[in-house]
This record gives structure tokens, C-alpha cells and sequence, in this order.
């Protein structure tokens, strides 16, 4: 068989690559003069015919990370050409020649050195061989010989395809290889006609005892308990799967209400401190600071001294400042509370509501 390659693979690596899938591998060689810049055809022979019809079957071979498509190669027709006069046709013995003559000049080869003599083909006077294809005569005699066997595939052996040179194919003609489609229509209908036999295809009898309905029974039997046995099992992973289930939850729901006390009790701690800033010491200082300052305006009233008057004044000017950024302090603490006991509450709510939830789906 052959296949069209690309040029840049080395014909050793194919090699190489085709006997590590292949271990029928022959042969692998380069087919003169097909090389072109991108491919060529390498030819593969194979030692087992399975390995040949399995790549054939397929039609394509992969190597090297490629896929390549393959084709069957058939050798061109050869003449049989008798090695005494160089002519085709017949052999050695059926020809009556006093001489051999030479196959590149023609002349006796008896009679001088035929190595190195002259090249003229003694059948049409040209400058080749004369058993060389090129010889028109053997062109001719070719020509017609695939004619005659076209004409008669009949006459071909079994199991042999001779391929037709393009010089030989007519124009309207696209097939290139002769076969004998008779023989092997005939074989084939023979292989079929003795392969099939109604003896052979029959339907086998069936022996209806007791023995096989109590094999049923038992068979049926194994299988209700092989059944029974897995159910079973079932229930018992089942069961293992829901205890757990249950534990974590009861772990988890334990943890809540941890969380839960603990939110409880920062929250009664925030309201307590919460309550006494916003009850007694806000409140204290807010009258602290009120009662110095009427102490201090009633000092500068009764007081003589211009310098004494004016400090007075000073302190008790800072001192009414003070006292409403207290004031602002306070309520800004209110309404911060306010909000913190709002959140605190929500939060309540949604620790509660989580544990009744995990209560109800353990319920």
C-alpha cells in the first residue's frame, strides 16, 4: 500500500513509527519521483495479510500525531521478455537464434566487451535499452496486451489486480484496475450458498421438566431476598444518616441559645451602663455646671473690684459653654441609645426565630 506524506517527515521515521503499531512492517520506501515540495508517496509492505486488509479497510493510517490516507498499491504490468533477443512475447527456449544478442547495442554478446558499448535499442534505432518501457515496440506490445485483458478480465488468476498505466486508460475510461469480477461473484455465491444451511439455522428444542421451573422458583426466590437484604440495609444507612442529622442540630441549636444568653446579657449590660450615664451622671454634671455658674454670676454682682469682676465674668462665660456642650453631648447619648436598643432587639428576634426554626425542622 502507499500513501501521500509530507515531505518534511523522514521516510526513517515512518518507518520507525509504523513497526511500533505494526510488527508485520516489510518494508517502507520512498516512490521514485513523486516527491513534490509539500508530499510524496512512501510505499509500505506487510509480512501478514490481517495487518495489510485491517489499514486497507480502514483507509487511513495515523503516525506522528497525523492521519494519513492510504491506497493499495498495485505494481505495473511487466512484460515477459525473452532474455535472448530482448524481444517480448515469448522465452529462452521458444526462440531459434544462433547468438545473444546485447541488450544495449545489439550485438553479439560473444563477441567483445558489452559493459561499456553503445546504447541503441537494435528494436527502433533510439538511444535506450532494449527491453527499457520507453522502446515504443514494447509500449505497443503493452498497450495492447492491457487491451486484450480489458477486453477479457476472465482470464486473470484469483485474487490478482493488475494495475493499468496511464498510457494505457482510454479518456472516457476512469478505472485503473483490471480484476476478475467473475471468479470471485462466484466464489463468493458458493462461500454463501454452503456457509447458510437450514440445519444449522434451526431453532434448538426446549425441554420443558420440573427441574427448570424449581430452578426458576429458586432463582426468583435468591433474588426477593437479595432484594429484602438491600432494603434493609437501606433502612439501617438511613437511620445512621437521621441520628446525626438529629445530634448536630441539637449541638448547633444548643450553641444558638449560648449565643443567644451571651447577646442577652451584653445587651442588659449596655442598657444598665446606657441608663445610669444618661439618669445620674449626665444629669449631675448638667446641674454641677448650672449651679457654679449662678455661684459665679452672683459673685461678680456683688463684687467691687473692676479686675475680680471681669475674671468672674470670664469663668462664668466658659463655664455656660461647657455646660451646653454637655447638653449636646446628652442628647446626642439618648438618641444614640435609642438606636442601640432598636438593633438589640432585632437581634432578639432573629436569635429566637432561628431557634424555634431549628426546633420545628428537628421536631
Amino acid at each position: 500500500m502507499y500513501g501521500n506524506i509530507h515531505s518534511f517527515m523522514y521516510t526513517d521515521e515512518i518507518r520507525q513509527e509504523v513497526k511500533g503499531k505494526y510488527f508485520s512492517q516489510y518494508s517502507c520506501n520512498e516512490l521514485i519521483e513523486t516527491k513534490t515540495n509539500r508530499t510524496r508517496h512512501v510505499r509500505i509492505d506487510f509480512t501478514k495479510r490481517k495487518d495489510y486488509n485491517t489499514i486497507l479497510n480502514n483507509g487511513q493510517i495515523s503516525f506522528c500525531s497525523q492521519l494519513y490516507t492510504v491506497s493499495e498499491f498495485l505494481e505495473v504490468p511487466k512484460l515477459l521478455i525473452c532474455s535472448k533477443c530482448n524481444s517480448p512475447g515469448h522465452m529462452k527456449k521458444q526462440f531459434q537464434s544462433k547468438y545473444d544478442r546485447c541488450r544495449r547495442c545489439g550485438g553479439d554478446r560473444t563477441i567483445g566487451d558489452h559493459v561499456e558499448c553503445s546504447i541503441k535499442c537494435h528494436h527502433c534505432s533510439g538511444e535506450h535499452l532494449s527491453t527499457d518501457y520507453k522502446c515504443p515496440i514494447l509500449a505497443d506490445y503493452r498497450f495492447e496486451l492491457v487491451k486484450e485483458l480489458k477486453r477479457h478480465p476472465e482470464r486473470l488468476p484469483e485474487h490478482v489486480q493488475l494495475f493499468i498505466p496511464v498510457q494505457c486508460r482510454d479518456r472516457n475510461d476512469r478505472s485503473h484496475v483490471i480484476t476478475n469480477y467473475q471468479k470471485n461473484e462466484q466464489k463468493s455465491r458458493a462461500t454463501y450458498n454452503s456457509a447458510f444451511n437450514m440445519n444449522t439455522h434451526s431453532w434448538p428444542q426446549l425441554n420443558s421438566n420440573s427441574r427448570t421451573v424449581s430452578n426458576e422458583t429458586l432463582f426468583t426466590q435468591k433474588l426477593d431476598e437479595e432484594i429484602k437484604s438491600i432494603r434493609e440495609d437501606f433502612k439501617k444507612e438511613l437511620n445512621k444518616l437521621n441520628a446525626k442529622y438529629e445530634n448536630q442540630t441539637n449541638i448547633f441549636r444548643d450553641r444558638w441559645h449560648l449565643v443567644a444568653q451571651q447577646i442577652k446579657t451584653q445587651n442588659e449590660m449596655i442598657n444598665n451602663i446606657s441608663t445610669t450615664t444618661l439618669s445620674c451622671i449626665m444629669p449631675m454634671g448638667i446641674d454641677l455646671l448650672r449651679t457654679t455658674s449662678e455661684v459665679l454670676k452672683s459673685l461678680r454682682n456683688n463684687e467691687q473690684n473692676e479686675e475680680t469682676k471681669n475674671k468672674l465674668n470670664d469663668s462664668a462665660e466658659q463655664l455656660r459653654l461647657h455646660m451646653n456642650k454637655f447638653s449636646e453631648h446628652f442628647h446626642i447619648l439618648q438618641q444614640y441609645q435609642e438606636k442601640i436598643s432598636l438593633l438589640m432587639d432585632k437581634q432578639t428576634t432573629s436569635l429566637i426565630g432561628a431557634i424555634n426554626t431549628l426546633s420545628y425542622i428537628n421536631e
